[in-house]
């Protein structure tokens, strides 16, 4: 895991201030078939580790963010772009607190 998010953190980097114009959403929801092949307790990393991979080629700042939550313990990864989750819904973030946001 350390090597997978120090590799995303350079791409990061070295995509700063080249955003594309291109159409986002369509690129969220193509990842968002990975759902039908990962079973639902593994597939918010991976699914968000791979936008957010996809999303450093065409420049679009992000946040890829790691949130937990308590009562019942639970772990949750998502895509936000500003303040908003564009790799699940909202309301799903908002259940979690941050503990990692690249």
């Amino acid at each position: 895991m350390a090597a997978a998010v120090a590799k995303l953190q350079r791409r990061i980097q070295l995509s700063r201030g080249q955003e594309c114009s291109s159409n986002i959403s369509s690129l969220v929801g193509s990842y968002r078939l990975i759902d039908l092949l990962l079973s639902a307790e593994n597939r918010c990393l991976v699914r968000s580790f791979a936008l957010a991979r996809s999303l450093t080629r065409y420049g679009v700042p992000f946040n890829l963010v790691i949130g937990v939550r308590t009562g019942p313990f639970g772990a949750h990864c998502w895509v936000q772009k500003g303040e908003s989750s564009v790799s699940d819904h909202r309301d799903k973030a908002r259940e979690y607190v941050p503990v990692l946001i690249l």
